[in-house]
């Protein structure tokens, strides 16, 4: 059984696209995401951050390589897959990646009067010749 996450956070770094001895295309990347909160001036601050391993793959794999950077805000959905494994000290051992089901680019667009509103785009349909705001 598999636990089904969201993630909003930061593109850690440039993808790459690789491939299985099968030839299905794959890319791993990290998201980072943390949280935020007031300071005792009232200041806001950052929390606790995360680093995500993800992979995503086949088609979609490809359509995040041209559209998806690093630096870029995204929201993530998908299912954690746990690995087990014992280190040469015979101890147990476990890591996390997220098997990515959906990804969505977010722009952020400055508004009148210093407000800022944030706009999902899906990458496999957005076109960055097209206006979105």
């Amino acid at each position: 059984m598999s636990a089904a996450i969201t993630i909003k956070g930061r593109v850690g770094k440039d993808m790459d696209i690789k491939f299985t001895k099968a030839g299905k295309a794959y890319v791993p990347f990290t998201v980072v995401s943390n949280t935020r909160k007031k300071d005792a001036s009232g200041e806001w601050v950052d929390a606790d951050t995360s680093w995500w391993e993800c992979k995503a793959f086949g088609g979609y794999a490809e359509a995040l390589v041209d559209n998806i950077k690093r630096g870029d805000l995204v929201t993530i959905t998908g299912t954690i897959k746990q690995t087990t494994w014992i280190d040469k000290d015979g101890n147990k051992r476990s890591s996390y990646e997220v098997l990515v089901d959906t990804i969505a680019k977010q722009i952020t667009v400055q508004k009148y009067h210093g407000q800022t509103r944030t706009k999902n785009v899906d990458p496999v349909a957005w076109d960055p010749t097209e206006a979105v705001f």
